[in-house]
């Protein structure tokens, strides 16, 4: 692999760190991923101070490039040449880009549909991915997806298609290795959200209401909420950390008139528990983990119309998963999911990589757990792992 790249006589002393990690890539030097982080932050900062330099945009390339994410390189080297049509570096890697793409059969192609705007550039892209999705083509939406969101996301690495990782845990799963990856991936996590203190709690808060498929979650909620007659109406998170989800909720469904609408959420980190109880004491919270639950060491409501769960089915073990839909079958009325959707072909799990998350085979698992899926929806800006929701509800 090579990179090129033309700088103007005095560049900003700030490309020294990209240009490190860049060339240690080049170089094969496996502790190069180490300055990426801060790599890509400092292109950020460079973007800012430089918003008219092609050089500052074609090195923001390089480093997404370099760091996984294809689609954030394109994107960047299209504006250095949108700055500088004749900035040769930029057309040289976009031209070995495109070569190889599915999408765009040339650089002015995708010139011109960048050049429309970035927003148009997604919409296009998205109409498409909708398209697949409504055509029961999950594969193909999911690549699509997964464009969008690393052309969104340039800091983070790109996820690989649905079908790539269909593939690799097929053989994994033949060679009976698949559960045991599941169990490190499912470890890993747990360690990770046991150790989240007060002030990633409030960093988390500060992010939350800029994530749209929060947004659009509450949404879904909402609806179901207004297609139901319970009253009063049991809403219930797993996984809720300080219920920020359901504060969304609550601002989603707006006044009821005189129903009644009761909110509470289940979550093992007692730090997050007592930031929510101190944000929103309208929030009856539960702490405890998923297996105390399944144990019936904590217990949750007996009756609950609503279930939520967000972004929490992919870093857990099938065999917990299986153990949690028995549990709540009895319980729930309607269940709605917020995860990474597309495993709806397969009667065994698939590892998302490289980020190594699981999508469960939804289909199957709610079927035999006693839910029947009403609808799955594709998210409006799908981001990495969550592409979609699903909406079940229980079987009479």
């Amino acid at each position: 692999m090579w990179a090129k790249i033309e700088f103007p006589e005095t560049p900003d002393p700030l490309i020294e760190l990209p240009m490190k990690f860049i060339q240690g890539w080049v170089n094969g030097d496996t502790g190069a991923a180490a300055y990426y982080n801060d790599a890509s932050e400092v292109c950020e900062e460079l973007r800012r101070r430089h918003a008219g330099a092609a050089y500052v945009f074609h090195l923001s390339g390089l480093v997404a490039f370099c760091g996984g994410n294809s689609d954030a390189g394109m994107r960047f080297w299209g504006r250095a040449l949108s700055l500088d049509p004749e900035y040769a570096p930029s057309r040289e890697s976009l031209e070995d880009a495109v070569e190889t793409d599915p999408d765009w059969p040339s650089v002015e192609i995708y010139l011109d549909a960048l050049n429309e705007g970035e927003e148009q550039f997604l919409a296009r892209i998205m109409r498409n991915a909708r398209e697949q999705f409504d055509e029961k083509n999950y594969a193909e939406a999911d690549r699509l997806c997964q464009r969008v969101s690393a052309f969104k996301r340039p800091k983070f690495s790109q996820l690989w298609p649905y079908a790539e990782c269909r593939e690799k845990s097929e053989k994994l799963y033949d060679d009976n290795l698949l559960s045991e990856k599941c169990q490190i991936l499912s470890s890993a996590f747990e360690e990770h959200w046991s150790g989240v203190n007060a002030a990633d709690i409030e960093k988390s808060h500060a992010e939350w209401g800029d994530l749209p498929d929060r947004r659009q979650l509450a949404q879904l909620v909402a609806g179901t909420v207004a297609q139901s007659s319970a009253d009063p109406c049991r809403i219930f998170e797993i996984g809720c950390l300080a219920g920020f989800n359901l504060h969304m909720v609550k601002e989603a469904i707006g006044t009821t008139g005189r129903r009644e609408i009761l909110y509470g959420g289940l979550e093992p980190n007692a730090a997050a528990v007592a930031e929510g109880e101190r944000l929103y004491p309208w929030i009856e919270f539960v702490n405890g983990s998923v297996q105390d639950m399944i144990a019936g060491t904590v217990e949750i409501p007996q009756s609950i119309e609503i279930c939520l769960v967000s972004r929490v089915f992919m870093i857990l073990h099938p065999d917990i998963v299986d153990g949690i839909l028995a549990h709540i079958g009895d319980r729930v009325t309607h269940l709605v999911i917020c995860d990474d959707i597309m495993n709806t072909d397969r009667s065994f799990p698939v590892l998302r990589l490289p980020l190594v998350l699981v999508l469960h085979p939804y289909p199957k698992i709610l079927g035999e757990a006693g839910f029947e899926i009403t609808d799955m929806v594709l998210a409006d800006v799908p981001d990495r792992e969550c592409t979609g929701f699903i909406i079940a509800r229980r079987m009479k």
